[in-house]
């Protein structure tokens, strides 16, 4: 390549990521004609966006809450979802989130077009009203939803919602037809949605596929996903959009997944798609040439993958770009090797994230940024763009040990307390606390990465990360504050399961309930194939076995007396595969019913555990806590997954 061929390019937001050039080239007309990651403004990002030819953002995001705001309650009930034979009035703190309309009521339909028809009339220069459910998975149950969702159908273990949520995205582009021709209404295929309903789209209906691109690792995932294009693209619309997560944000190690990004991006243009928009949050240190290069995919997404990579990695990193290329390709290598089946979004927000990257192959890892440093010492500018990457996998490295030191300390508290030595604990206590608060652990680490390169790691959900902490119930049992020779509060409430529940869930309905016995509660976001069961032991404790399911949460309340600490445990035995995980939780209330504190939580990991083992949690109750709620949470459990559990227990010892 020539210097007379180069072109103005911005790898990366502000002054570091850009290389002068002259103007680049228009897009193809081959490319995407909407294609938005940010809004295009004067920040840093928004010039980015702009400088990698970026367009406005296409209106696509949920939008009945809007719409059909809760305070409609009262005078048009009939709008609200069914829950268990009676309309449901959402709390003011659930406007947003946790419901839907009674998308089947013709009336539902009826008013969203008469909103949009004067949204259009007061915007006539915008050409797509979003009429997309709310992120919620509360439909309701009354009859007219049920002719769309009885008897239940499945896609990807998933309940199929597709014809309900667009039979009334039709109805509402139908009404609209009339007067306004020429504009289009946009609903997510998402989720619940993702799979093409079993009737033709209204051609101005606008479906906005949202997937996960990084889990065509998986070759039947693969398969079924193009498949799934192609089905969209003889629905009948005359767009169609996609909704990507190019996260970035939610992870702490490299994401790199850029080959199935191309791939993908070359179907989906194929099958007729239109439209493109991104979730991002990128970790500018960690995301290599994903973002730039998908950017360039969206102006042509059949133009060949490796100059643009050829190109990024020279101009880049310049006499770096042997080694840095060898670290981000690894790092997709590692990625696309993983370990145990696909599902959406997978080790986002999720500590699992953590064993992809396990230390041993981070220091060699480590050994190419080191190389790359080493070559362009004496280039200031190459020199900080490998810093940034450097800086943002020291995070990586942190997080890794820290997890690593957690699992261990994790693993010894799930033995019996008689098999439990003190100083062995003590050792595993003292490294954990080190790799996570010490001056070279993951807190602090992550502290002087973003004072030091902002742009290196994205904001992250530290509460997430942090929530599964084992070291509290290690520090109270080397106390000897709580245990078998703790002063016990004669309160000590007897928790027990009931082996004579049916473990039935509504599924037409899919209110999330779980049959529980008396003074527990349940609900579950089920898989197909999924399994609660109660299980009789003869002269033993009832066993409670779930199998295959998104999310299960069983909890119970209980009053926190005065003065003391607490010792939450249960018995459990099970097969978790990557990325699923078990957590023993405790939140807290005040008198007034507010909740208050943060959750104390501890994670049966994913692997194998044949055998019983005690998942241990110490309550410490906040000040002004009244009310605990003890409770068991499982997520991700995939097919031939399972856990049981029994001899649930809550005891309260008074505090040293």
């Amino acid at each position: 390549m020539t210097q007379a061929l180069l072109y103005e390019r911005a790898f990366i937001p502000g002054p570091l990521g850009q290389e002068r050039g002259r103007p680049a080239p228009a897009v193809s007309e081959r490319a995407f004609p909407t294609r938005h990651f940010f809004a295009l403004n004067d920040s840093p990002l928004g010039q980015w966006a702009r400088a990698n030819q970026l367009t406005d953002r296409m209106p696509n995001n949920h939008n009945l809450h809007r719409i059909i705001p809760a305070a409609l309650f009262a005078e048009f009930p009939e709008f609200f979802p069914k829950v268990e034979g009676e309309r449901w009035e959402p709390p003011a703190a659930m406007d947003r989130v946790n419901w839907n309309p009674d998308l089947g009521e013709a009336a539902v339909a009826e008013w969203v077009a008469v909103y949009a028809a004067n949204h259009f009339a007061e915007n006539p220069q915008i050409d797509v009203f979003s009429v997309a459910t709310n992120d919620a998975l509360t439909f309701g149950d009354s009859e007219a939803t049920r002719r769309w969702t009885y008897p239940p159908r499945w896609f990807r273990q998933r309940p199929d919602y597709s014809d309900l949520v667009f039979s009334f995205t039709n109805r509402v582009a139908e009404h609209l037809a009339a007067d306004w021709p020429d504009k289009f209404v946009s609903q997510l295929a998402y989720y619940w949605t993702e799979n093409p309903p079993r009737f033709p789209l209204h051609p101005r209906t606008i479906p906005v596929l949202a997937s996960d691109q990084s889990q065509l690792y998986h070759p039947a995932f693969r398969a079924e996903e193009m498949q799934i294009l192609e089905a969209w693209g003889r629905a009948g619309a005359e767009r169609l959009a996609q909704w990507q997560y190019l996260f970035g944000g939610g992870f702490l190690i490299p994401r790199q997944h850029l080959t199935l990004i191309a791939d993908y991006l070359i179907a989906a243009r194929r099958a007729g798609f239109t439209d493109y928009f991104a979730q991002t949050g990128f970790n500018w240190g960690l995301d290599g040439p994903q973002p730039w290069v998908t950017t360039q995919l969206l102006g042509d997404p059949f133009q060949p993958l490796e100059p643009l990579l050829a190109e990024y990695y020279r101009r880049y990193f310049r006499a770096a770009a042997e080694p840095m290329r060898a670290f981000f390709d690894r790092c997709e290598e590692i990625w696309l090797q993983q370990p145990g089946p696909p599902y959406w979004l997978k080790h986002y927000i999720n500590e699992s994230q953590a064993e992809l990257f396990p230390s041993c192959e981070n220091r060699r890892l480590r050994h190419l940024l080191d190389e790359a440093a080493r070559l362009v010492a004496d280039d200031p500018t190459a020199a900080e763009r490998v810093a940034l990457t450097s800086a943002a996998f020291s995070v990586t490295e942190a997080f890794v040990a820290f997890h690593e030191a957690r699992q261990n300390l994790s693993d010894a508290l799930l033995d019996r307390l008689d098999d439990l030595a003190p100083d062995h604990l003590e050792a595993l206590l003292e490294i954990y606390e080190e790799a996570r608060d010490g001056p070279d652990g993951f807190l602090q680490t992550l502290q002087r990465v973003r004072e030091s390169h902002p742009l290196a790691v994205h904001n992250v959900r530290l509460d997430v990360f942090l929530m599964n902490d084992p070291a509290p119930v290690a520090h109270a049992l080397l106390a000897a504050a709580v245990g078998d020779f703790s002063p016990q509060h004669p309160s000590s409430p007897e928790l027990t399961f009931s082996g004579d529940q049916s473990g039935r869930i509504d599924l037409a309905g899919l209110t999330l309930r779980l049959d529980m016995p008396p003074g527990w509660g349940g609900r579950v976001e089920p898989w197909e194939a999924y399994r609660v069961d109660w299980l009789l032991q003869s002269g033993g404790a009832p066993i409670l076995r779930v199998e295959n399911q998104k999310r299960l949460e069983i909890w119970t309340w209980q009053t926190v007396p005065d003065h003391t600490l607490g010792l939450a445990k249960v018995e459990v035995r099970g097969r978790l595969s990557p990325g699923a995980f078990s957590l023993l939780r405790a939140s807290w209330v005040d008198e007034a019913g507010n909740f208050i504190g943060g959750d104390a939580a501890v994670r049966l990991h994913e692997g194998d555990h044949p055998d019983w083992r005690t998942l241990r949690l110490l309550l410490d109750p906040p000040v002004g806590a009244t009310m605990a709620r003890y409770r068991i949470t499982t997520f991700h459990m995939m097919v031939g997954d399972y856990l049981e559990f029994r001899e649930p227990s809550l005891t309260w010892y008074w505090r040293p």
